[in-house]
Parts: C-alpha cells; structure tokens; sequence
C-alpha cells in the first residue's frame, strides 16, 4: 500500500494547486486555474485517508486525535482570515455587500459556506468578485468530508482490508456520475456541494491502496509524473468558466494529480524532484494560508480600485497576498499545530468554540442591522441606488408572446402602434422611447428578452438568454407586429455580440425586410458605450472612501472601435431600404472632451458597464420624439383589437 511518510513533492504539488487558483483569480493567463481547487480535493483525500491508514494499522486511531489535528491545522488561520474580513469590510463595503459578509460570515463557521453561496451566487458570476469569503466554499466541503470519512473507515477496515478498496471504489464512481449528471441539469450543486465532490477526495485516497510501484518500473514512473503535471498545466491554459464542470471533464486534473501522487510513491521522479525544490516546497507549506488570505485582498483591492487588474497590480496582489500568508503561516499556523501534543481535545473545542460564537455573534449584528447603513455617506447611497433601476424589465416567453400577453406603455389610447424588440439593452432605452410615444401619442408594446437578438432564424448562446427558442421567440414577435398592425419596430441590442455571427448582416436584412413589408417603419438603435467601470459601484464607492471620481466617461474613439464592426454590418444590412433608420444615440451623451458621460446632472446613466439606468434611459427621450415628429407613418384606419 501507498500510505503516509512526509513527501516533499507533495507540498510542491501544493504549490502549483494554489499558484494556478490565485493566476485565475487575479485573470493572468490560467483561464482554467480554477483546477487547483480540484488538485486540493485530491491531495486532502490521500494524505487523510494515509494518515488513517497508518493510524489504524498501529492500532492508535482515535477520533479524538483526528479532529484534533484537523481543528488546530485549519480553523485559527480561518477565524483570523474572516476577524480581519468583517473589519475591512466596514471600511470598503455597501451595506447589502457588508450584510452579505456577516450572512456568509456565520455559514463559514457552520461549515456551510458551500451551501450558502449555492444559494446567493454562482463561483463564475459577477457578484461573486464582491464576496470576500466566497473561497471558503471549498474548506466547507471538505469539512464536511472530515465529518464523515474518519468515521466511515474504521468501520470499513473491520470488514477487512480487501473490501475497504472496492467500497471506496464505487463510492468514487458513483459520486462522479452523480456530478456528471448534475452538471448538466443543475450545474452548481454540482458545483459546491459534497456529493458531486466527494470523488475527488475519494481518488485521492484510492492511490493509498494501490501496490508501490517497484524500481523496474521507474521510467513508466517519470512517464506518469510528466505526463501529470503537464495534463494539469494544459487543462489550466486551456478550461474556460463556462465549461460543463466539475463532471468528468474534472477527470483530467485529478486524475492527474493523483497519478503525479502515485508516480512519485516509491521514489522521486524527475518531476517530483522538480517540485521538491526548497522554493516550491515553502509555497507549498504556506498553500493554506495563502489560499485563505489572497481572495479577501483582491476582492477588496478591487472592491477600491472599480477598473479591471492590470497585470502589474495582478503582480502585486500576488506578491502581498504570499506576504500576509507568510505571516499567518509564522505566526498562527505553526504555533497552533505544535500545540497538537500539550493541548487536550476538550480544551481546543472550548477555545475554538469561544472564537466562533464572537465571529457569530459579530457576524449576526453586522446581518441584522442590515450592514449598517449609518456609516456610509448619503451621498453614497444614493449613487449606490442606480443600480438597483428595474424599470421596463420584461423578460417574456414564446409563449407569452404567443397569447399576446405583451406589455404596453406610450399612450394606450393612441392610435398608432410602436413595439420595442430586442433584449436588455432595449429594455435600457425603453423609458426615453416610451416617453417619447406618450408626447405624440403612440401606443408602445414591448416585446424583449435578455441576451435574445431581435433577429429572426439567430440562435445566439448565453446563460440568461432564450438560446434555442430565440427563433420561435423573435418569429412569434413578427406575427405580433403583423396581427397589432404595428406602424413602428424599434430594434435595440448587444449588437457588437451578435455581430460576431457570420451571417449577421444577412439576417438582419432578411429580418428588415420582413417587418418593413407588414408596412411598418423600422428603426435600429445602435448600442451604447460599454463603460470600462460600473458607474454606480465606481461613482458610490469612490465616495465611500472618500476618493476622488477620476474617471468620466468612455472616450468616443474607443467607443467606435468597440461597435465599429457592428455599426458597418447594420448600415450596410439597411443599405437602399425604404423606411429603415439607423438611429445613433452617442450625440446624447457626449462631453465636450468627447468621452461618452457616465454622470449628467449629478445623475448616473448606468446601472452596471452596459446597461442605461432609468434616468439615463430618459435622456435619449429627445432623440426618440425628434425621430417621431419627422417620419411618415402609415396609420391603420382604426385602433388595433387588443
């Protein structure tokens, strides 16, 4: 069997594990370094399941002395890590962010981290970088692996050793296609929870009961160990967030992990020599610690800074993060474990228990006094609330659109129909245009869906738009437009998105053509300027920390290189067509310095990078109501049937 000694190639295995998470994290090159949790899984899973064994065949395993070590190895690091959180956060957070922090604070001390954030956000999505303990969704679970592996094996090695293998086995199996299955009909439990992770573990430790390789198989072993490390470097270069993962596509990275394990059991190999240089061995040593203390820098680093990392800032909370962890290692790991031998079990849950319920405690008037609102500036807030706009929200089906349940605005006694069509950058511009019909009287149907082009026969691919239905979706909107006799279509989009399709410019003027032959006007809104911050964390938080609001607004040149290719596909895509219009609303928003304005009159005109608040909504009402007062509509000889 291949079971407990110290390895030092282990400790360097370490070091890749969370040199590959922190590269992912601070977006340098390693799109798919998010592996290097999974490496964790793995390593955790064989040096618990050696421990153990090795326990067990001295006949000196207790239960007792196993949560000990555990107790004493992960949680004083732990507490001080979330103590300094809660302490920063009430400098740097909003309120809902900070009561965010002191809800997650006490799922972290209940082990449930994993289960919180299961619940209120996803590993890979934006406000996921706003939450300082969100890494500790993986300490979580294997947390919950401690509770219920040590008690399991016992009880197995009574059956005998030549069953505890098999068991193991299959619950490794079976885990694995559970994780499978999940990933593709519910990702995130797949995700964060221990049932579709528990196999990493279990890999792990399988590599203990397999024979040690003897010498005459030392060059398969260097094979084994190449092959390992460059699997598990290939998969952080090439794995992307939006991959079906964990699932067998996880397979490669621990597999891996637990092969480079394996390869190096007997005798080191060239790459586990590699890996136990005394460099790579210290990262390795300070892994834990580094890996709880780099997330909450570079959350609140950037919770500050608002623009994206550059890469010397990348740089620099790498390097600060290996000095804080430096420092826990020193000064709180080190002494706390060599306290194992003088300390009773008794007396370390007493003390841990201690710390815990002040963390809870803290962490519950930080939740229930809702972050506490009374030290953020007024000012602040009310940036802070932009936001927060969900005016002309209307994410609707094919189905709703089938049974006519459309939403209407404008004047709902006018005559004359318009229908805005598009996804959430129409719904953005919807309150300036529905304004704009309510002064010339217009009724305003609003057929719209996030991330679906207003495109008929496009499928366009994203997490939270219609996918595959979008062409039922946009084909039941043109049956709409004809049955309301609609006189005018209004199209907005992402179209520097959909432009990237190859038949765009084709599509569109099919889709044009289509509604302009129901004998209705068509006007394409190009897209607004994707802001480089998002305005109201940006403009909010820079009044929080009292710093000044240095940036403006995105200049106009870069805001025709973004949407250049876009802009020349719809003008050539409406080229020669009657009653087609492009409308451009950059002339709204421009600053006398040319930068497209992200504050007009105190006010904010978005809601996050790419998205117009209301207020900023309003502001293309100008454009809309000159647009309406000097075009030739045909008007049906009387009010559309609803």
């Amino acid at each position: 069997m291949v079971y407990f000694k110290y390895r030092p190639e282990i400790d360097g295995l370490r070091a890749v594990a969370v040199s590959l998470v922190l590269l992912f994290h601070t977006d340098l090159i390693f799109t798919g370094g998010y592996v290097g949790v999974d490496v964790f899984f793995v390593i955790s899973g064989y040096l618990i399941t050696g421990l153990i064994l090795k326990d067990l065949s001295e006949n000196r395993f207790t239960m007792v002395g196993f949560w000990k070590r555990r107790i004493l190895r992960i949680f004083p690091a732990a507490f001080a890590m979330v103590f300094v959180s809660l302490i920063v956060g009430f400098f740097v957070l909003f309120p809902e962010e900070y009561e965010s922090l002191g809800k997650s604070s006490i799922a972290q001390q209940c082990f449930l981290s994993n289960v919180y954030f299961l619940r209120n956000t996803g590993y890979f999505d934006g406000p996921a970088e706003s939450q300082p303990l969100l890494h500790t969704w993986s300490l979580a679970v294997e947390e919950q692996f401690y509770f219920i592996f040590p008690f399991l094996m016992p009880w197995l090695s009574k059956m005998g050793k030549q069953r505890v293998f098999p068991i193991i086995l299959s619950l490794a199996i079976v885990s694995l296609l559970l994780s499978e299955i999940f990933v593709r009909i519910h990702a995130p439990y797949s995700f964060f929870l221990l049932p579709f992770r528990a196999w990493e573990m279990l890999l792990g430790g399988i590599v203990c009961f397999l024979p040690t390789p003897t010498q005459r198989y030392h060059r398969l072993m260097e094979i084994l160990g190449w092959t390992a490390l460059i699997t598990i470097l290939t998969v952080s270069l090439t794995f992307k967030p939006d991959i079906p993962f964990p699932g067998l596509l996880a397979l490669a990275p621990c597999l891996a992990s637990a092969l480079f394990i394996y390869a190096n059991s007997n005798s080191a190999t060239n790459s586990g020599r590699l890996l136990s240089l005394k460099p790579v061995v210290f990262v390795g040593l300070v892994s834990y610690s580094l890996y709880l203390w780099h997330w909450p820098i570079i959350v609140f680093y950037r919770q500050v800074k608002c623009f994206p990392l550059t890469v010397w800032e990348s740089t620099g909370l790498i390097l600060a993060s290996f000095l804080v962890a430096t420092i826990s290692w020193k000064f709180i790991e080190q002494p706390f474990r060599l306290l194992s031998n003088r300390i009773s079990l008794r007396n370390v849950l007493l003390g841990n228990l201690a710390v815990s319920l002040v963390l809870i405690c803290l962490s519950t008037l930080i939740y229930k006094g809702r972050g506490f609102e009374w030290r953020v500036p007024s000012e602040s807030l009310r940036f802070a609330k932009f936001r927060k706009s969900r005016d002309f929200i209307h994410e609707l089906t094919p189905v709703q659109i089938e049974q006519s349940q459309v939403p209407l605005n404008g004047d709902p006694n006018a005559i004359t129909t318009a229908l805005l069509w598009g996804d959430s950058h129409a719904m953005a511009i919807a309150p300036g245009l529905n304004l704009a019909c309510k002064k010339h009287h217009f009724r305003l149907y609003q057929a719209t869906h996030s991330a679906t082009p207003p495109i008929l026969d496009m499928v366009h691919l994203f997490k939270s738009g219609l996918n595959y239905e979008g062409p039922r979706f946009n084909a039941s909107v043109l049956e709409f437009v004809k049955k309301k006799k609609v006189s005018l279509v209004v199209l907005s989009g992402v179209w520097e998105w959909y432009a990237n399709h190859d038949d765009f410019e084709e599509k569109l003027r099919k889709s044009v053509l289509e509604i302009t032959d129901s004998g209705a006007v068509v006007v394409i809104v190009l897209d607004v300027a994707r802001q480089k911050v998002d305005p109201p964390s940006y403009v909010s938080r820079k009044s929080l920390v009292r710093m000044p609001v240095s940036y403006q607004g995105l200049p106009i040149e870069e805001y025709r290189k973004d949407n250049r290719k876009a802009e020349t596909a719809i003008r050539a895509a409406c080229l020669d067509l009657p009653n087609v219009y492009v409308v451009d609303p950059t002339s709204i928003f421009l600053d006398e310095k040319d930068r497209w304005r992200i504050i007009i009159d105190n006010d904010l005109m978005y809601r996050d990078p790419v998205h117009l608040s209301l207020e900023g909504g309003l502001k293309l009402e100008p454009l809309f109501s000159n647009f309406l007062s000097n075009i030739s509509l045909v008007v049906p000889s009387g009010p559309p049937k609803d």
